[in-house]
């Protein structure tokens, strides 16, 4: 249970592009962030659910998931990766590190909350720099979760 919330967490919890800065940002038409390259708050709540089901009905994980706060867990994912897509939001939950503690996470626990992300990204058919890039942000994760002492 304590498993599958904290690779959700994970996945959420490394540090994403925020937009241009410095001399010249603003002054010509600023790159987009991944927030908005995926569509806004409006489709990472739709990713976030679906994904959450993938996981929910992945026997590999899903026991780590039973008994969490489901609406709790959906709302601290969207304002994890909206903050780390560059978004408005702020994600106020704690470290990955912290929240996998003692989890005994194992890269087959990993790959497994990993497959099951992709499928949503393909059901949603992000583009594939924006599925590559939300991915880079969740694999940055990895090292904080899986295995976390």
């Amino acid at each position: 249970m304590r498993l599958a919330v904290l690779l959700l967490m994970v996945m959420l919890g490394a540090c994403g592009p925020k937009g241009a800065t410095g001399p010249g940002a603003g002054s010509a038409a600023a790159p987009k962030t991944l927030y908005d390259r995926l569509g806004g708050r409006d489709a990472l709540i739709g990713l976030v659910e679906d994904f959450l089901a993938n996981v929910a009905a992945d026997r590999r994980i899903a026991p780590f998931f039973q008994g969490v706060d489901t609406q709790g867990l959906r709302q601290k994912l969207v304002d994890q990766l909206c903050e780390l897509a560059g978004g408005p939001c702020k994600y106020t939950g704690r470290d990955m590190r912290t929240m996998h503690d003692g989890m005994a996470i194992k890269p087959e626990h990993w790959d497994a909350f990993v497959e099951d992300l992709k499928r949503s990204l393909e059901k949603f058919k992000v583009a594939e720099p924006e599925a590559k890039d939300l991915l880079a942000i969740v694999e940055a994760m990895r090292d904080q979760i899986v295995g976390a002492k």
